[in-house]
């Protein structure tokens, strides 16, 4: 007895991390012919292939009674077999043969993990739809560059105001801050990938092709590789350009808050260049920005859009729907007012701003 237990113990310690898999591989086998006895309709494509993968590994199933299930419940049962294993050396030998049994299943463990793995992600969008107030499934399109979305809304925002859009040409929002421009980028590249990937789209309609997803956005400065935040901004713009490719599917490319790391003059003149060379790539850009210069240097390559609030003394008031044509409206000094800020300050600073748009240059002294 104390020989049976001094070895098996030290030949479990070589191959107990294999145990591991075996179980899994039995409790796929298992869910499959659980799977199977629902005999659900939808699932008959499914089923006939876990018939097949489950009577392949039948030997497999029926040798596992005597492994361990790794659930540790205590009882007398439990503790008896633990002692018959220890003796008698039965879950080693059973071991050996299924790893013998699946030396050559290696492609149908595979196959049932695809099954069943379908199975699993399909229950998972099914819950995701059923948690969702509404949605639609995305018709894709080939051929021109181009997207239709209908009263489409943020997952993650309760009660959220639906927007709409259909545009062939890129897009270019402006508005005052907090207005809604980052999270309608958000909302359409949101929609977008989950359109492509669950064949589900978080909105009354979706109509496009189907594109390789980029963006360049909520970025943040980087100080372990000692980058500034306008270093990490145009290495993020990069990486898009470097990815343009005819040969290949078209782009949708997010960028919010075009190159906000720098001065205003280069920023301007930069971000112009950027989105004008973006804008005529193989691809459909939607850009955010508060440089409303940009309206009016890009109108002939983007289509203007923006977000705009209600201002009153003692509060702004975002609607958070989606305009045509450039912003109009500011609220920057605003909320400096709003928030409690000396009235010196905020009167001051209207009247910089107020001079500087009469001016086009900064009064030194006010």
């Amino acid at each position: 007895m104390i020989f049976c237990v001094v070895t098996y113990y030290r030949f479990k310690a070589d191959v107990e991390r294999y145990f591991v898999c075996i179980n899994q591989i039995v409790k796929m086998i298992k869910a499959s012919k659980d799977i199977v006895n629902l005999d659900l309709d939808f699932l008959a494509d499914s089923n006939a292939r876990l018939k097949e993968l489950s009577k392949a590994f039948s030997k497999i199933y029926n040798n596992s009674a005597m492994l361990e299930t790794g659930n540790v419940t205590g009882s007398i049962s439990e503790i008896i077999m633990d002692y018959l294993r220890m003796l008698t050396h039965i879950d080693l030998i059973k071991f050996n043969n299924m790893v013998k049994l699946l030396n050559n299943k290696e492609q149908e463990i595979y196959e049932l993990m695809d099954v069943l793995g379908f199975i699993e992600s399909t229950i998972a969008i099914a819950s995701f739809r059923k948690s969702l107030p509404y949605y639609s499934v995305p018709e894709f399109v080939e051929g021109e560059i181009s997207i239709n979305l209908e009263e489409a809304y943020h997952p993650l925002i309760d009660n959220p105001v639906v927007n709409s859009i259909s545009e062939n040409g890129n897009v270019l929002l402006t508005g005052s801050n907090a207005s809604g421009k980052s999270t309608f980028l958000k909302t359409v590249a949101i929609n977008a990938i989950l359109s492509q990937t669950i064949n589900t789209s978080l909105s009354k309609s979706y109509k496009a092709p189907k594109f390789r997803i980029y963006s360049s956005m909520a970025l943040r400065d980087d100080l372990e590789a000692n980058n500034s935040y306008y270093i990490v901004e145009i290495k993020s713009i990069k990486r898009i350009f470097d990815s343009l490719d005819d040969n290949k599917k078209p782009l949708l490319i997010f960028i919010d808050e075009v190159l906000k790391g720098t001065n205003t003059v280069e920023r301007v003149a930069a971000s112009t260049q950027i989105l004008s060379s973006l804008g005529k790539s193989k691809a459909f850009v939607f850009a955010a920005t508060h440089d409303v210069e940009l309206t009016t240097l890009l109108e002939k390559e983007y289509e203007n859009y923006h977000f705009r609030e209600n201002v009153t003394d003692d509060e702004v008031l975002f609607d958070y729907k989606l305009h045509k044509g450039p912003a109009t409206t500011r609220n920057a000094i605003k909320l400096l007012s709003v928030l409690g800020f000396d009235k010196e300050i905020v009167d001051k600073s209207n009247e910089r701003a107020a001079y500087f748009l009469e001016n086009a240059s900064w009064k030194v002294e006010i």
